[in-house]
């Protein structure tokens, strides 16, 4: 018995090629023999199906002859290979080189992978950081046999937490260049739920006129229901989704010409705006009850802005991630093939883990998609035993315990000439002073994001790099404590500790670096070599100089060691983190003696608790 195969050609036409079905049957079961493929495996095809390597190789009558499963793709591209990745379990592939770099190039986590493993090889760009995958290459054609050998180049095999692939690919096998790989991934398996880390990825829409002002069309038909039912819950006095439903949801249907998700959605905004406002009172955030600010917030109903963001759900918007297009529902029916664009590692993201809803929302003359995205988190480390301790400031920015400094000289001017030209073009008030206004309008918050986002960045890599985990401060409420001249209140109400603290945070989550928050009193007054305090060793600003033992360092890496210190002292005691421990009372120190810092430190008396270990 025999059967004619199309050969693989690139550059000339297919041929047929005549292959025994006992030579061919071998070769299949040898190279599944070789990938240690069983009947709990899924294989997919990401090439097409007549192609030698796909078919045989050991593909699918390899797979198959094992018992396995076989999951075809139309398309092998990553926006529409990754997510099959995710949902069908695939443990085995079969790609060229060029597809593997494709994959490559949309996920960033080769880059973080190189880093930790500098000594990986990297040709063809793929790398090997080990594990437990098992790699193979395959040469030859389909013209007669095809040899299996292990790769010169082995394969990068990344998981996240979850046990999902994140990418794999081949390089040049035998001194041919395009060689073809066949990977088999370990896929773990995860007991119980497992704990992610909620992240949104912003898209740009790029619509058409006619879709533009459907979708404008729409967007402000929700915001003016959405202001009527928030009418209406005020008048009423329900605040509570269900109980306003029925008061509401008829209405909003038939007046707006709103579908029943749309309606729904319309209502819930509602009711979480004022649950966000009762959040906010509760808090203390619009000031006293007594207070002007507080009584305009309460004394009439929210109103929503014309272009305030929409909430849709996945009966409302679809993704085509292969075509980089959804297909969104307005008033004007469902619009579909409405383009988007984002950055390569966003794709993917939004590809491999979104979830829930999406909201819709106009700014700047330009439409744009946030979607929540649940990344799991990678397995905390918890052997570390040194940290990396970080001071927080308005001068440098972050301080480090290993002395780097990362100064906010540029961020601080920067501020002052935003806040310089928004007060001369306030006190101009003509419409081109509103434009420019309007214009440069949440530009300091944006660079100051950014800035932020690329410190947290450089410091979790350090500590995932070195394995320490990162000591921080907690400063929550020093807005409150600190008492400041009328020219220093902008420049301290503008210091976003909070989001770089944040930043960090969340990023050491999906590294699975171990973040402590120590108590900040006396840090910057402490000697890091003998723990003597005294408000005079800090000389000034950046000069710190014991008086007892005569230490002299940067005041912010002082202070960062100190945090260092008291981080790696709760570590030890079991405490993984911790709220800032109320200040100790104010003693009048002794200038001429030294006071070790033991007789009053929380971190010292925890030695005596008994603490369960981790």
């Amino acid at each position: 018995m025999a059967f004619f195969l199309l050969s693989g050609a690139a550059t000339s036409a297919p041929q047929l090629i005549p292959r025994t079905h006992n030579d061919y049957a071998y070769q299949a079961r040898a190279a599944a023999e070789l990938v240690s493929l069983t009947e709990n495996d899924v294989y997919l095809a990401a090439l097409p199906a007549e192609f030698h390597f796909t078919f045989g190789c050991p593909g699918i009558v390899g797979t198959l002859s094992a018992g396995g499963t076989v999951v075809l793709v139309e398309d092998s591209g990553p926006a529409e290979c990754l997510p099959v990745i995710e949902r069908e379990r695939v443990a085995v592939t079969s790609v060229m080189p060029a597809v593997a770099q494709l994959w490559l190039d949309v996920l960033p986590t080769v880059q973080r992978a190189l880093a930790r493993n500098p000594g990986a090889s990297a040709l063809g760009g793929i790398a090997s950081c080990g594990g437990d995958a098992q790699h193979r290459s395959i040469c030859g054609f389909g013209r007669g046999a095809a040899r299996l050998v292990r790769a010169f180049v082995l394969l990068d095999v990344l998981l996240d937490e979850g046990g999902r692939c994140a990418v794999w690919g081949g390089g040049e096998v035998g001194g041919v260049p395009g060689g073809m790989c066949a990977v088999r991934m370990p896929v773990r398996r995860v007991a119980g739920s497992v704990t992610v880390v909620k992240l949104t990825v912003q898209v740009k829409l790029l619509p058409t006129p006619v879709q533009a002002a459907a979708l404008e069309e729409t967007l402000h038909a929700c915001n003016q229901a959405a202001t009527w039912v928030s009418s209406v819950a005020f008048e009423k006095d329900v605040k509570r989704n269900f109980a306003l439903r029925e008061h509401t949801y008829t209405a909003v249907k038939d007046r707006w010409r709103l579908g029943a998700q749309a309606a729904q959605h319309v209502i819930k905004k509602t009711c979480d705006a004022y649950t966000t406002l009762r959040a906010n009172l509760k808090a203390g955030n619009l000031g006293k009850p007594s207070s002007k600010r507080y009584r305009r917030a309460v004394e009439k109903p929210i109103a929503f802005r014309r272009e305030g963001a929409q909430p849709y759900d996945d009966r409302m918007l679809s993704w085509q991630y292969t075509q980089s297009t959804v297909s969104i529902w307005t008033l004007s029916g469902r619009m579909k093939g409405v383009a988007f664009t984002a950055a390569p590692e966003h794709l993917a993201r939004l590809a491999l883990y979104r979830k829930g809803e999406s909201d819709l929302l106009f700014r700047d003359g330009m439409w744009f998609l946030t979607a929540t995205c649940e990344v799991p988190e990678a397995e905390l480390n918890t052997s570390v035993t040194q940290f990396l301790g970080v001071d927080l400031g308005i001068v440098n920015i972050a301080t480090t315990s290993d002395g780097q400094i990362m100064a906010g000289r540029r961020l601080n001017r920067g501020r002052l000439r935003e806040r310089t030209l928004r007060q001369k073009l306030q006190r101009k008030n003509t419409p081109s002073a509103k434009r420019r206004l309007k214009k440069r309008r949440r530009k300091e918050a944006r660079r100051a994001r950014d800035i932020n986002h690329k410190i947290a960045k450089h410091v979790v890599a350090e500590a995932e790099r070195t394995g320490r985990g990162i000591a921080l401060e907690d400063l929550t409420g020093i807005r409150a404590r600190v008492r400041l001249r009328k020219p220093q209140r902008a420049t301290l109400h503008s210091w976003a500790f909070a989001q770089l603290g944040e930043f960090i945070a969340y990023k050491a989550r999906t590294a699975g670096v171990p973040v402590v928050h120590v108590d900040p009193a006396y840090t910057s007054r402490t000697c890091a070599e003998c723990g003597h305090i005294d408000k005079a060793n800090r000389a000034s600003q950046a000069r710190f100089v014991c008086r007892s033992c005569g230490f002299v360092d940067h005041a912010d890496r002082n202070g960062s060691r100190n945090i260092r210190h008291r981080a790696e002292e709760l570590w030890r005691c079991g405490v993984q983190s911790t709220a800032p421990d109320p200040p100790p009372e104010h003693r009048a120190w002794d200038r001429t003696q030294t006071q070790h810092h033991s007789q009053w430190c929380p971190l010292c008396k925890a030695r005596d608790l008994l603490v369960p270990g981790r």
